[in-house]
Order: C-alpha cells, then structure tokens, then sequence
C-alpha cells in the first residue's frame, strides 16, 4: 500500500465515467473496422493472385482488432467495477498518509489520558481516609478529572476506529482492484505482437505470413477473441427478428454469429439462412417447400452444420427438423384433363373445383399434422398422392451430401496432419499428430450424423411418411436412437401405424480372407443359376409343345418370339399341359394363351437373367466394400399396435473406397510401399536340398527379385504393388477380388517368401495401428 494514498471518490467517478464513455466509443469503431474487414475479405467479386494476399493481410489484420475488442472489453468491465466499487465509499476523500497522522496523534493522546488517569486514581485513593472539607473538595475535582479522561480515552479510540476503518478500506480497494487492466493489457501486448509480425511479412510488396506464429494461433484459437468478434453481430442479428433466447441458443450450439450474419448479408442466401437460424416449424417448412436444385451452396452448406450440431446438441430439435421436412408437402397444378372439360351449369370450372378441392386437402393435412394426427395426415396422403408433391427426397440426398463433403473435409485433414506426423525430417510432429487426433474425433462425430441422415433417408425411401417422436437410449448397451412411427402409403397400409425404436451405428466392416470372400460370391452366382436352369426348361417345354417358332439370337437371354400368326396356329394348353382341338369360333384362343405364357416366362427368365447380374454386382461392390469402406446401418423393427417383431439390420449407406481416415492410410501405405510393407513380407535366407535335412544359403535379394518375376508373370504385380487397388467400377473391383484370390492362392505356395500374412489381416493390422494412434 502507498504510504501517502489518495483516494478521491468524486474524481475517480468523473474520470471513469469519461474512460467508460471513451471506451464505448472505441468498441463501436473496432465493430465497424471489423464489418468493414470483413466486408472485403469476404467480397467474391474480384479474384486475383494480388487481391488473395490482400485478403490474407486483412484476415490477420481480423485478429488484431479481435484481441484489440477483447482488452477494451476487459478495460470497459474493470473500469466498470472500479467506478461501482468507489463509489460506495460514504466520504469524499481518503487521505491515507494525513488518516494515519490523526490515528498516532490520537494514540498518543489515548496513552496520555491513560497515564494521567491512572495517577488520580491514586490520589483519590488516598483520599479516601480523609475526612476534612479539603479532602473532599479534592476527592470531588479528582473524580471529575478521572470522568474527563475516560472520555477522553473513549473519543479518541473512537477517532483510531474510524480513520483505521477508511485506511482499510483503502487496502481493500486497492487489493480488489490491483489486478484491474491486467487482463487488457495482456491482450493489447498480443494484438501488438501480431501486429509487428505482419508489418515484418511484406517482401517485395508480397504478404508472406509467418508460418510458425504464437501470436496468431493462440488469438485464432482463444475463446475470448472469438467471442469477442462474435458479440460485434448479435445486435445485428437481434434486429432480422431473432430473439435474444434463440441467438444464445445458437451460441450454446457453438454457431458463429459472424458467419451467420455474413450468410444473411448475402442475397443468395439472406431468406434462406433465415429460415435456419430462426429454426420454427413454420420457417423451416418454407425450407423445404423449396427445390433444392435452385438453393445455394451456402446455404446447404450451414444446413448441413446446423443439422450436426443439432444430432449432438439438441436431438428433439434435430426430431423436430427432420419431421418438418418430411411432412411438407404442396399441391399440384391439376392437368390439362381438368381445363379440357366444363361444368354442365357452365358457369363454374372443372379446374378451379379441382383446385379449391386439393386446397382444402392440403389444409385438412396440415391441420393434421399440427395435431400430430399422423394417421389421418397419412390417409389424406394415400387419397391424393397425385395431387400433392414433396422436395422430401431432393432435400434427403442434399443433407446426406452435406454432411458426408464435412466428414471427407476432416478425413482429409487427418491423413495430412498424420502423414505429417510420420515424416522424419518434420520437427513438429507430436503437434501434427495431436491434429490428427483432433480431425479424426470430429469425423468421427459428423459420421454419427451421417449415420442417423442415411437411415433417415433409407425409410422416407421406403414409406409413405416417418416420424420421428423423440430421442433415446439404451441404458444397456448405450446405443443411441429415436422411437419412430412409419405409415407405409405404398402398401395402402396408412391406417396402420408402426411404432418402433431406431438405433443407428456407424462402423468398419470386418475382414475376411479373400478366398472366403470369393466362395460367398460363388455361392450366390451358382443359386441364382439354378433359379435360371429351372424357369429355362419351363419355357423350352412351352414353346417346344405350343409349337411357337424363334429367333436365334434376337436377345442375350431369350429368343423373341417369331409372330402372333405362328402363335394362333397352334392348340397346345400351356397351363393344362394337353393338347386340345379348337370349338368353333375359339380357334387361336389357347395359343394365344400358350404365347402369353411363354412370354411370361421369357420375361420371368429376364428378371432371374437381371437379379443374378445384381446379385453379382452387389456382392463383389459389398465385398470389396469391407476392406476399404466405412457402413452406415440402422436396426429398427416393425411393431404394430404393440405387437412385437424382431429388429431388422438394414444397411443404409457405404462410404466410398478410402473415405474414412485409417482406410486411407492404409490404401496410401499400400500404394507407396506395396504388400510388402503391409504384410511385412521376409525373403528366405536358406533352403533345403532335396532329399535331405541340410540347408543352402540364398540370397533374398535374389529370392525376392524370383518372387517378383513370378508376380509378373502371373499378373499380379500391378496388385501387389497397389496400382489397381483403387475400384470405383464394378468390372475394376471383380478384377480385384480375383486378383485378391489368386494372390493368396500364390504366396500361399511361392517358395521364396519365409513368413506369410494374409492380405486382410494385414489390412486390419496396418488400420488398427492407424486408429490406436489416432485414438490416443
């Protein structure tokens, strides 16, 4: 403490207020420094190499006026405070140094009073057995001196009481306000480092940032900065009609009011991103009651984040979303068949009584759907499925895309920062690793979100309408889902209402040996051949006995039949299997029966033809799937009033080759170093003679150059190497499994290798070790 303070309460009011006053005015003009920043930086008019490095400079120049904001604020709180806290002081003026002199001289005084009074009471003690006139009179002055001491004593404590009462209070101000600015300050010293490291970055005109900054990546990564440039829009935000509840729930999610105002201060997106941010049912409904195919990038870009905070954030929010858009429907123009015709009154149209009548139907839905009578809103959906359209669908595809360009932007990211981590010449490599771990637990969440989108997807896909009412979870097995209700319109089934749980999950697939694989595969082709053989015979025995004459070659499944005449010419019943002479006037009326059924089978024959090639496909597309993808998949059953049935596993999405991160590592390790790296192979170093249990030495380098001759020779090197491991075709991903096949078939009995591996395993080898890293 200062041993002379000073504390004058009415001119440190005065001088706060005017610092607070100044303060406000320097926020106001970081705000509009910063809009006008952030004006230009975002402006996507001009696009240049010079007008690229200016943006880069001004995004720099953002963080400055951010931790700039952040100290003013400190300052204008702690200048706050500090005028609060004076101001309760009930004097004017503390003076510390003249407080104390009054507190010694008192004591001094007290000690005095003290003396003296302890010196009468002894005289007048001894007085007491005295008992002339004088000795009274003098008993009567000392008893009026002992009085005037006391009082004495008592005034002047009372003195030290209060001067030491406003010397602590001064301690105490001073205590509770010796940290005040600090806070600024500091972020003022920061706003001036970066500051200097951007006027020290132009070379020769050019902004070339400093790559290793603490500067900029500690204001880019702190809370207070961002909050800071955040609170610069929310009063803005507040104005488009948002309340104050809504714009902190948007904070809570972890929205950025600077993006979003930006969103709505461009025309492509202002209405749109409205309708987001505001997030009611009847702004969202207008939403979806737009063609996506005419809405921005940005726009569906913000949605598909606001959809994942919501899935993470507030599950009856993304509920109430997802139910919005999927029950939003309009109706249809009726057709020409309608404006074609008249009333017979001739005063009223058939159109516009078409019109009024599916208005009225799409009020009557809506009001049902307000009412959460689903049963209802799903009948009036089945008895005007022709007259009611839907972006239900187009909106499905446009989130589940969104969110899967998220998942494959921080897969990206993590490969790098990973790929980084392990490159030996990097000196910053626990902090990249450290990235990695960061991008691969946010594709991690966002691929929850995919999971949950894909499923929802999958059954608007397959019923006429799904709600979704709530959220919640096993407490068993902590599996996260939502109780729904499906109306299948498709089934005529919309007064049926099936009440069920969705449980989502999004995971790797398990490996088996390509050998295994391949036979599985088989195993399909060789069912759906017999499937074939039969419904082939069936329609050879009706042709052969109808007499019905064919093409050869008129079609890479079944000859065409050669004409109807041929046809009426012949009498075999197909469906009775005997032959049967005409009555009069039914000649050709059973070979036309013989013809139909033949070209039932035929076309029977088609599908079996087309179901075996889509077995096929599907299969080797699943079973490559499972060594390079990732797979969405939702359990739900199918209970009807209560009714019990067993869930059904039903897998909504695959990822493509190498989306998620540890596939991709793994795909990359393969292609750069080949399976040897991968499975680690070791080249034999000896060998057997024949005949005998002695050894001969051999060279590996020479073992493993045999080895890759024979891999040559057998074409399997572009596999081994990694050149053809990438399908996207189903043709490329049958080469694949088959390669696969004969490549364990090969290393399986080739003599130069000493250790073998199978190539899953070293895939799941090579993936675990990726995740536990990325994991830890």
């Amino acid at each position: 403490m200062a041993q002379n303070g000073m504390l004058d309460r009415d001119m440190l009011v005065k001088e706060c207020g005017s610092a607070i006053d100044r303060y406000q005015e320097v926020w106001s003009t970081i705000k509009a420094k910063e809009k006008d920043i952030d004006s230009f930086t975002t402006d996507k008019t001009i696009e240049s190499k010079s007008f690229d490095n200016l943006k880069a400079v001004m995004s720099d120049y953002i963080l400055v006026i951010g931790a700039m904001g952040t100290a003013v604020n400190f300052d204008l709180n702690d200048c706050q405070m500090l005028k609060k806290t004076i101001n309760n002081v009930d004097i004017n003026k503390i003076d510390v140094g003249n407080l104390q002199n009054q507190v010694a001289t008192a004591e001094t005084t007290i000690e005095t009073n003290k003396s003296r009074l302890e010196n009468t009471q002894k005289n007048l003690n001894s007085c007491a057995n005295d008992n002339s006139e004088a000795a009274a009179q003098r008993s009567t002055q000392l008893r009026n001196d002992i009085r005037n001491y006391g009082y004495n004593i008592k005034n002047y404590n009372e003195i030290v009481n209060i001067c030491n009462h406003y010397i602590q209070e001064y301690q105490d101000i001073e205590k509770n306000t010796s940290n005040f600015f600090t806070q600024g300050k500091t972020y003022r010293d920061k706003a001036n480092g970066l500051l200097d490291e951007i006027m020290g970055s132009f070379t020769n005109g050019q902004y070339s940032p400093k790559q290793v900054s603490s500067f900029r990546n500690e204001l880019a990564e702190d809370e207070k900065v961002k909050a800071t440039l955040s609170i610069a829009y929310e009063s803005n935000i507040e104005k488009l009609g948002i309340s104050k509840n809504r714009i902190q729930k948007l904070k809570e999610y972890g929205l950025s009011m600077r993006d979003i105002y930006f969103l709505y201060q461009n025309p492509n997106t202002s209405k749109k991103i409205l309708y987001i941010i505001k997030g009611d049912k009847e702004s969202l409904k207008k939403l979806f009651l737009e063609d996506p195919d005419i809405v921005d990038g940005n726009t569906k870009a913000f949605l598909a984040t606001y959809i994942n905070v919501l899935y993470h954030k507030d599950k009856k929010a993304f509920c109430e979303l997802q139910n919005v858009k999927n029950t939003s429907i309009y109706a249809l123009s009726p057709g020409e068949e309608y404006s074609a015709k008249k009333n017979p009154d001739g005063r009223t149209s058939p159109y516009m009584d078409e019109v009024a009548r599916r208005d009225f139907a799409l009020e009557s839905y809506e009001q049902s759907i307000k009412d959460k009578s689903y049963k209802t809103a799903a009948k009036i959906l089945e008895e005007n499925n022709k007259a009611f359209g839907s972006y239900r669908s187009q909106w499905d595809n446009v989130i589940l895309s969104g969110e899967l360009a998220q998942a494959k932007m921080y897969s990206n990211q993590t490969v790098n920062c990973y790929n980084a981590a392990h490159d030996p010449k990097n000196k910053y490599k626990n902090e990249n690793m450290k990235n990695a771990q960061s991008m691969y637990s946010s594709y991690q969440e966002i691929m929850e979100t995919v999971s949950a989108v894909a499923a929802v997807k999958d059954l608007n896909s397959k019923n006429g309408m799904v709600i979704l009412d709530k959220p919640v979870k096993d407490s068993k097995n902590y599996t996260e889902g939502f109780e729904i209700r499906k109306y299948n319109l498709k089934d005529k089934l919309y007064e049926k209402e099936y009440k069920t749980v969705l449980c989502l999950n999004v995971a790797q697939f398990q490996k088996m040996s390509g050998t295994d694989s391949y036979k599985k595969i088989s195993d399909i082709q060789e069912e759906d051949n017999k499937r074939i053989k039969q419904h082939k015979a069936q329609l050879v025995k009706t042709v052969t006995f109808s007499g019905l004459q064919i093409i050869p070659g008129a079609g890479i499944l079944y000859d065409t039949l050669y004409s109807v005449d041929q046809i009426a010419s012949t009498n075999y019943n197909c469906i009775s299997g005997q032959d049967k002479v005409p009555e009069y006037g039914q000649t050709g009326v059973h070979s036309i029966l013989n013809a139909g059924t033949a070209l039932a089978q035929a076309n029977q024959l088609n599908k079996d033809y087309i179901k075996m090639e889509k077995d096929y496909d599907e299969s080797v597309d699943k079973e490559y799937a499972k060594r390079f993808s990732s797979y969405c998949y939702y359990e739900n059953g199918t209970d009807e009033a209560g009714k019990h049935v067993k869930s059904k596993v039903v897998y909504s999405y695959y990822t493509e080759p190498g989306f998620s991160p540890i596939s991709r590592i793994t795909l990359d390790k393969w292609k750069k170093g080949g399976l040897e790296s991968l499975l680690n192979i070791e080249y034999r170093d000896s060998k057997e003679i024949d005949g005998t249990k002695q050894k001969l030495k051999c060279d590996p380098k020479k073992e493993r150059e045999m080895f890759i001759k024979e891999l040559k020779e057998q074409n399997l090197y572009d596999f081994f190497m990694g050149k053809s491991i990438e399908c996207h075709s189903t043709s490329a991903k049958r080469r694949f499994i088959d390669d696969s096949k004969r490549f364990e078939e090969y290393i399986r009995k080739n003599p130069y290798t000493k250790n073998y591996i199978n190539v899953d395993t070293g895939i799941d080898l090579t993936e675990s070790y990726a995740e536990s890293e990325l994991k830890y």
